[in-house]
């Protein structure tokens, strides 16, 4: 399987300055959201491989327990919460035509050229690509349906859970470009589509069997793009630093986390091989914010602003480090059906 690693941070600065911007109110949101949720059982099996969680490994992170699955690795909170407690609207704001467009090129357009590209040197010409039945699995607000159409696609549905993102994105792609539902299984069986791909979505099922049935009914050279977050340095600061607002494990809409390990398990599960992957993430801006903050009540302007500076210039050398370490908190992976 190819590897590449990293992407320029500079790529997310307007989401990065404003997650700062808001990180107390976030932090205390996340705080009165746990405080208002009622776990409805214990975890006993791993979600991902379905084998027992006796004598797992486990962590406490910010006072709920988490389990490594002891045969695939895979993270997850040993309480379960009711579907009620992932909702997801209000998460993401609505975004004018131009805050949206260039949410669509500068983070999601990155991803249709890797896709693109990968395919091209491997198994399909990039502009063949683009005349294919594209799916997307958990479109939100529509950004790489938007990025795709903008490349040239053509055949190019999708399907979200939220009607509000549903809503939102069809607004900005056309009527009924993207279907409400929250039977992904279903709805993947009853495609005709020969490219799925589903980023930071995964991650939010509880029951991911339907979904590993369906992609493992399809054809010989169906093609699956996904991305789904990884433990790395962010988790690990965040179970360090519990003053700044968590990004990865925020105990309510973020309760699991994929490994290597739980990767590959999932391909295994829906028989798809491995054509690239790729290993970037914002554990550095995470690792900087983490620092920065408790220095706001003990180092006077010109000392912040000089530690800020300093840590500024290493931001993309210490991601690049991490990414290389594979301690970085995403990994986009490239698969094909056997």
């Amino acid at each position: 399987m190819k590897t590449k690693y990293s992407k320029p941070l500079g790529d997310i600065s307007l989401e990065s300055e404003e997650w700062i911007a808001n990180e107390d109110r976030i932090l205390a949101q996340q705080s009165e959201h746990l405080a208002s949720c009622e776990p409805s059982g214990i975890r006993t099996e791993c979600l991902l491989c379905g084998l027992s969680l006796n004598d797992a490994p486990r962590f406490s992170h910010r006072s709920i327990s988490y389990l490594s699955c002891p045969q695939c690795t895979h993270i997850q909170a040993e309480e379960i919460l009711s579907d009620a407690a992932s909702c997801f609207d209000g998460v993401y704001p609505a975004l004018e035509i131009d805050l949206w467009q260039s949410r669509c090129n500068r983070i999601y357009t990155p991803k249709l050229q890797w896709i693109l590209n990968e395919l091209d040197s491997s198994w399909m010409p990039s502009g063949k690509c683009l005349r294919e039945h594209w799916f997307e699995i958990g479109t939100g607000a529509g950004y790489f349906l938007g990025a795709l159409k903008a490349a040239g696609a053509v055949h190019c549905r999708g399907i979200d859970a939220d009607p509000h993102l549903v809503a939102r994105a069809n607004s900005f792609l056309g009527k009924d470009t993207v279907a409400c539902t929250g039977n992904f299984g279903h709805a993947i069986e009853g495609s005709q589509a020969n490219i799925f791909v589903s980023f930071f979505v995964l991650e939010h099922l509880s029951d991911p069997l339907p979904l590993i049935k369906s992609l493992r009914s399809k054809p010989a050279g169906t093609i699956f793009a996904f991305s789904v977050p990884t433990y790395g340095l962010s988790a690990i600061l965040e179970s360090a630093f519990g003053c700044h607002a968590a990004r990865n494990l925020d105990n309510i809409l973020h309760r699991q986390l994929y490994t290597d390990a739980s990767i590959e398990r999932l391909l295994r599960s829906i028989d798809y091989e491995p054509l690239a992957q790729w290993v970037f993430g914002q554990d550095a801006l995470d690792f900087k914010r983490a620092i920065l903050k408790p220095l706001l009540s003990t180092y006077d302007r010109k000392m912040f602003s000089y530690v800020e500076a300093r840590l500024n210039d290493i931001m993309e050398l210490l991601q690049g480090a991490v990414d290389i370490s594979h301690l970085a908190d995403a990994r986009h992976v490239l698969a094909v059906k056997r």
